[in-house]
Order: structure tokens, then C-alpha cells, then sequence
């Protein structure tokens, strides 16, 4: 009972901590422009949107990747040589794992889409090439 107290607690500091440095990224929705006052969007504000929120969701998915590695060493630790117990944690690990390449490969096909339509990050503007 006391070990399972115990990893509750770290789990609980583990995420708090990791939530820390997803807070401290810049706001999904840009609120600093007056524009958006009188409702005047373009199509870079939804991609700018786009791009805030998936380093959002990249920031979140790799804190939940690094505590699910953490939780099945932990099982695989206190398993106590059982079996059963032994593959609960790699199978732990290992989902966590394939999640985190599926995270990856997603992360690669959205900033390659980003690169092949010129999108400049950070200056919410697209480069315009004169041909």
C-alpha cells in the first residue's frame, strides 16, 4: 500500500513539474493584436493557431511519454522478479514508446506541410516567392 502512496506522490510531482514548462510556452490564441477585436482573420491567424496548438499538444504528449516510461520502470523494479509483472512493465515502456515515435511522426508531417507551404515559424507570415 505504502508503495503504491509512493508512486502516486511521484507521479503527481513528476507531472506538476513537467506542466511547469508546458505553461510557460507563449498562449495558443494571440491576444496581443487589436485586429482580432473587430473579428479581422486571416488565414495565417488559423495557421498560427494551428501551429500554437500543436506545440501544445507536442509539450503535453511528451511530459504523459516520459511519465508512462518512468511508471513501467517503476513496475519493472518492484515487480519482484514475477513474471507477470516483469511484462506489464515492458509492455508499459514499450507502448509508451510507439506512442512517442506516432508522436514524432506527426510532429515531422506537420512542420514538413509548414515547410513546403513557406510558412514562417513565429513570424505568421507566409515567404512569398517571386517568380
Amino acid at each position: 500500500m505504502k508503495k503504491k502512496i509512493l508512486l502516486v506522490i511521484f507521479s503527481a510531482i513528476l507531472l506538476l513539474n513537467s506542466a511547469s514548462s508546458v505553461l510557460a510556452l507563449e498562449p495558443i490564441v494571440n491576444t496581443a493584436a487589436n485586429k482580432y477585436d473587430n473579428g479581422d482573420y486571416t488565414i495565417l491567424d488559423m495557421v498560427d493557431l494551428f501551429v500554437r496548438g500543436s506545440k501544445f499538444m507536442f509539450a503535453i504528449l511528451a511530459s504523459l511519454t516520459l511519465l508512462f516510461i518512468v511508471y513501467g520502470g517503476l513496475v519493472l523494479v518492484l515487480s519482484g522478479g514475477v513474471s507477470e509483472k516483469v511484462n506489464k512493465g515492458k509492455q508499459i515502456i514499450t507502448g509508451a514508446l510507439v506512442g512517442m515515435v506516432i508522436v514524432l511522426c506527426s510532429y515531422a508531417i506537420i512542420y514538413t506541410v509548414l515547410d513546403k507551404i513557406q510558412y514562417k515559424r513565429g513570424a505568421n507570415t507566409f515567404n512569398t516567392v517571386k517568380q
